[in-house]
């Protein structure tokens, strides 16, 4: 396991990763409370001005894990792992740092801008895909309810049972058979021909003389983002000898497959009601789920389950409910999707539930009723178990337990939480029919284990506490805290003065910032560090316990002791020079040196750091004149 997590962003030009803006960021981060976020995936206890429990990111039994409430931030003595809580939500949900941030927006209700630069185009073609989408998803929906041609598909819908008013509330629609009815409609309203390509309405003819409509005799499904925005479609072929019977729009700069959840905007908020997301195989299956009244279902768009599903899913919910046909298949389809649900254990839970052979939520809806479907939801089980239990299912020669515990074991060696590990390792035993040790020692084989003792070991668990210079750590720890002491070692210090380089990087954000005037936000000041070795460094002394009750005292006191360094280090590199102008016979610089020497040696037996400022700077000028100095 990976404890390395990514600290910080880095800001560039006001934009975050092009994504979000600096201004967002920070209204998220001030509308989340760090502690409150984390103690909802670990326990933590009170320890001073701090709170402590088991890191969740490796596995240990004496707590290491740390959270600042003061500064808000979190850093794990044990793993290294660190951040502010869009670097706890990152690592705990497997999230895009984007996809953390929207998350914690959407947490504390906040409405981030939109960014276009995250697609790719510029604001006014991202306003213009919109645009021409939600006119596209009107010209459909009108050519479905009030032209001949769309009779074809309002009579197949009748025969699928489908009302009129679910096909009006999903926007159903239809796309005429012409090659171009959409293309002609839209150009004769305004719209750019080369807006509808990048939209993915038109396709651009081989031989470059022109577009064609890309959706021809379909029954149209519009395909809306969380804010109920139009950003693609689904079209559905009403001839059944045509392939492919369902298609979708290509990958656009608005709709990306993958990323996407047919009916995610009409069902969020019931998933969060509910605290459990639904999602089904096909466009027609979710509409079936809300007809039936299960209103937090959502749908694939003709692809498997992807992590980007999750994703969006978990910023409504942390509980999935997969529902699959029950044929060799479905259950294939499900067995399948454990893979994308690991990385996102046990911070996320996953159910099946499978339904009678040979239908889907439609077919079962339209032939048995309501009633019926949501009895069919309730037959659900946790995934992995689901999966262990057809592994193992007829497995009766040794051949055949060998191979299941194989592949058994293969999948729990994935699994971060011990606990979890060893509730489903119990389960395999039992299904195997086999002793849980044989079972516990084919998975040692597959994890970095020992098993004489039975503890896990994770790489990164042995990283130990950074170790720094006394003063110069205490100096940085002081004014993490006190604005203040920082301003006031800006205003003596330099980067220089430090000999640890990570300290050297740090202090060059700190002091930047003090000296613009500017709050010091640990969250902020990650920002400006873009090594992760620095800002790990930086999240661990802003956890620890301080060494001194009065900051700017502290401060005050180790400036001298850092500057007297500086200038003990420029008397001996005077001396160095010194002994390079005798060498080279340079006679006059060897008396200059020899004064300049004196005089700082004086200086410092007195602490007249006024006079050694002075002196030093006189040094540099006097050396930029001799060449043989560089």
């Amino acid at each position: 396991m990976n404890c390395a997590p990514a600290i910080g962003q880095l800001v560039v030009g006001g934009i975050l990763n092009g994504l979000i803006t600096d201004e967002a960021l920070d209204r998220v981060r001030q509308a989340t409370d760090i502690v409150e976020l984390v103690s909802q995936h670990v326990s933590l206890k009170k320890s001073g001005a701090n709170y402590l429990g088991l890191c969740p990111f490796h596995q240990e039994k004496t707590p290491s894990f740390t959270v600042s409430p003061g500064k808000q931030i979190f850093h794990c003595f044990g793993c290294g792992a660190g951040g502010d809580a869009v670097g706890f939500v990152m690592r705990q949900g497997n999230y895009s740092f984007p996809d953390a941030v929207r998350f914690l927006a959407d947490r504390a209700g906040i409405e981030l801008p939109e960014r276009a630069e995250r697609a790719g185009v510029g604001r006014e073609d991202w306003e213009k895909l919109v645009a021409v989408n939600e006119a596209a998803a009107e010209f459909y929906q009108e050519r479905l309810w009030n032209s001949p041609d769309g009779k074809k598909a309002l009579n197949y819908l009748k025969g699928r049972g489908m009302p009129d008013g679910a096909a009006k509330g999903f926007e159903l629609g239809y796309a005429p058979a012409s090659w171009d009815a959409l293309l002609s409609h839209l150009k004769a309203r305004g719209h750019e021909i080369i807006i509808l390509e990048k939209a993915g309405l038109a396709i651009k003819k081989a031989d470059g003389t022109g577009s064609y409509d890309r959706f021809r005799d379909r029954l149209m499904f519009p395909i809306r983002d969380v804010k109920g925005r139009h950003i693609g479609f689904g079209g559905r072929a009403l001839k059944n000898e045509e392939l492919p019977k369902y298609l979708n729009s290509p990958e656009t700069p608005l709709f990306h497959k993958g990323e996407t959840l047919y009916g995610i905007d009409v069902a969020k908020d019931e998933i969060r009601k509910k605290d459990y997301g639904v999602i089904v195989e096909g466009y027609m299956d979710a509409i079936a789920c809300h007809r039936a009244g299960i209103t937090n279902a959502t749908a694939t768009l003709g692809t498997a389950l992807t992590s980007g599903h999750l994703r969006l899913l978990s910023r409504f919910s942390r509980n999935v409910l997969l529902v699959f046909d029950a044929d060799e298949a479905g259950q294939k389809a499900a067995a399948r999707s454990l893979d994308v649900f690991l990385p996102f254990s046990p911070r996320m839970t996953a159910k099946v539930a499978l339904l009678p052979r040979g239908d889907d939520p439609d077919s079962l809806l339209v032939r048995e009723g309501p009633d019926a479907l949501k009895e069919a939801f309730k037959g659900r089980e946790k995934l992995l178990e689901f999966v262990i239990k057809r592994e193992a299912a007829g497995v009766l020669d040794i051949d055949g337990k060998i191979k299941a515990a194989g592949t058994i074991t293969g999948i729990l060696a994935r699994l971060d939480d011990a606990v979890e590990r060893s509730h489903y390792l119990k389960m395999a035993a039992s299904e195997l029919g086999v002793e849980e040790s044989a079972v516990r020692e084919e998975l040692g084989k597959k994890i970095n284990r020992d098993v004489k003792t039975g503890v896990y070991r994770s790489e990164s668990a042995n990283k130990k506490p950074a170790t720094f210079d006394k003063i110069e750590s205490g100096l940085i720890q002081a004014a993490l805290i006190d604005p203040e002491a920082a301003l006031y070692a800006a205003d003596n210090l330099t980067p220089d003065d430090f000999s640890d380089g990570r300290l050297r990087k740090i202090a060059d954000a700190l002091f930047k910032t003090a000296l613009t005037g500017n709050a010091i936000e640990i969250p902020r000041l990650l920002d400006m560090l873009d090594d992760e070795d620095v800002k790990r460094a930086a999240l661990e002394l802003s956890v620890r316990e301080a060494a001194h009750e009065d900051p700017l005292e502290y401060v005050r006191g180790a400036v001298l002791k850092l500057m007297e360094v500086r200038y003990k280090r420029t008397i001996e590199e005077t001396h160095t020079l010194l002994l390079k102008a005798g060498a080279l016979g340079e006679k006059e610089s060897v008396a200059e040196l020899s004064d300049f020497r004196m005089k700082m040696a004086k200086a410092l037996s007195s602490k007249d750091f006024e006079l050694l400022n002075k002196l030093q700077k006189e040094l540099i000028e006097w050396q930029k004149k001799r060449s043989w100095t560089k």
